[in-house]
């Protein structure tokens, strides 16, 4: 939200380049999001990150759901 707030980019990863990363959150997150960020061997591609915010919101609006739902452990069927 920082990002968007101060007109800043986000970048998106390939999981893959990335370990670590989907298993942390809070300063942990985003100490490591900023390392990965800068490491020049990473592939990644920078959005604005208002524009990324926009298209989640309108992904959620078309679909009716209030909410985000991602695939992990507690989401999948066993």
């Amino acid at each position: 939200m920082t990002r968007i707030k101060d007109a800043e980019s986000w970048c998106l990863f390939n999981p893959k380049d990335v370990p670590g990363l989907s298993s942390v959150y809070g300063d942990e997150f985003d100490e490591l999001y900023v390392d990965y960020e800068a490491d020049k061997t990473i592939s990644k591609q920078k959005v604005p990150a208002k524009d990324l915010w926009n298209a989640i919101l309108e992904c959620q609006v078309k679909t009716g759901g209030p909410y985000m739902v991602f695939k992990d452990s507690v989401n999948c069927a066993l």
